[in-house]
């Protein structure tokens, strides 16, 4: 379970350089496939684009995620072989302090 304290200990909280409000990151977090484009990241390292849009049958809609996420610094995005279409993804530090903290709302949404 979260603690009072477990929020003080996140960089996208604490830090002021990398500040996300809760009420925004909440919001982000729940539109549609960001939770399972950060979890598929996670659970494999590193994405392509390819990888993640087998999550819908609606690429555009993992585009739109892709794009919140690194806009809120939870993804970076790193060109590969300065080919355009050749792009990685991979979860920033502030991205890799969510995983905790997503694990624990889905315990307590499955309880």
């Amino acid at each position: 379970m979260l603690s009072d304290n477990t929020f003080d200990t996140y960089p996208f909280i604490t830090s002021q350089d990398n500040f996300i409000p809760m009420e925004k990151l909440l919001k982000v977090l729940g539109q549609e496939h960001v939770l399972e484009v950060l979890e598929f990241i996670q659970a494999h390292g590193k994405a392509n684009f390819k990888d993640l849009k087998g999550l819908t049958k609606h690429p555009a809609s993992v585009s739109r995620a892709l794009r919140k996420l690194k806009d809120r610094k939870l993804i970076e995005r790193a060109v590969l072989n300065d080919e355009r279409r050749s792009v990685e993804y991979t979860l920033t530090d502030k991205g890799k302090c969510l995983v905790p903290i997503i694990e624990e709302l889905k315990e307590i949404e499955d309880s």
